[in-house]
């Protein structure tokens, strides 16, 4: 920090100074918070094997907590003539730190449920049919994309419990008249696993995809399904009556649940807005409407 900055500029070069302290200590005060909202976990969970859980794709969509976004600074004359829009892309949070969205509640627990998996406490697994189902839709809906997106993923290895879906491809899977969602569909319904029909049969025909992923939990003896789709949230606790739901092993649970019965406590993702940042990052702000910006549809027939 330049004598002559401070001279010319003082507000400025305190803001300057303030965001410099704020990317060398608050990742550490963020990790120390962090240890501490995931305590009563790690000692619920310690000395056991590693609980497995298996991942559904809207806990990938919902662990993009910070996006890449334009911070507008206002017009000004170029050249003393032309107005421009002038500003800098920056980090920010999806959502705001007091949000009241339904979805928030849940994502508050990702960053204790990740913590604890990195530790070796949870062990997140995925799946063939899962893996196929993200790679039929845009990468930007699941993964970070932006030159300072943030994902609490990053970096988390999830091994498929069952390899690929290459070697069960269905025979017709080279036909373009089908789309990957066809084709997905197609093998899942040829199937006569007795578990899947049940659970079919339960959920509807609708939600096939879905009961195979419940399915594909139970076949592998995994105490949990982590899912932020409400309506299959929904609909498994409206036929918890039924057999197929009944008789299941696996717990179909949401962030919020799944934090609860491990002991965790919410941790607001703006607390991680600095973490392996290397860019602007404006934690003050949030994206429109607290929502992620618009995937895109990267190829033909992606769409879910």
């Amino acid at each position: 920090m330049t004598l002559t900055l401070w001279i010319k500029n003082p507000a400025g070069a305190w803001r300057s100074r303030l965001e410099g302290l704020r990317f060398r200590y608050l990742p550490k005060i963020s990790g120390r918070l962090l240890s501490w909202a995931t305590l009563n976990a790690r000692r619920n969970l310690s000395g056991g094997t590693p609980v497995r859980v298996l991942v559904d794709s809207t806990i990938h969509h919902h662990a993009v907590t910070h996006e890449t976004a334009w911070v507008s600074t206002g017009t000004k004359m170029w050249g003393g003539v032309h107005p421009i829009d002038t500003g800098y892309m920056a980090r920010i949070p999806v959502h705001r730190r007091d949000s009241d969205k339904a979805a928030y509640q849940d994502i508050k627990f990702l960053p204790g449920i990740v913590h604890l998996a990195r530790l070796g406490h949870l062990e997140l697994v995925t799946s063939a049919e899962l893996e196929a189902e993200r790679e039929r839709q845009p990468n930007s809906r699941f993964s970070p994309t932006g030159m300072s997106d943030h994902s609490l993923l990053s970096g988390v290895n999830m091994e498929s419990v069952d390899g690929r879906a290459w070697g069960t491809i269905y025979p017709g899977w080279r036909d373009d008249r089908q789309s990957p969602q066809e084709r997905q569909l197609a093998r899942l319904h040829a199937s006569d696993d007795p578990t899947y029909l049940g659970l079919v049969a339960a959920l509807g025909k609708r939600n096939s995809l879905d009961a195979w992923h419940v399915r594909t939990a139970e076949a592998h003896h995994l105490p949990y399904f982590l899912t932020m789709d409400r309506k299959l949230l929904k609909t498994i606790r409206a036929q918890s009556g039924h057999p197929a739901i009944r008789t299941l092993t696996t717990r179909v649970v949401s962030p919020a649940e799944l934090g609860v019965a491990l002991g965790l406590m919410p941790f607001p993702p703006v607390l991680l807005s600095y973490n392996d940042a290397s860019f602007p990052v404006r934690a003050d702000f949030h994206m429109p409407e607290e929502q992620r910006r618009r995937y895109r549809k990267e190829a033909p027939g992606t769409e879910r």
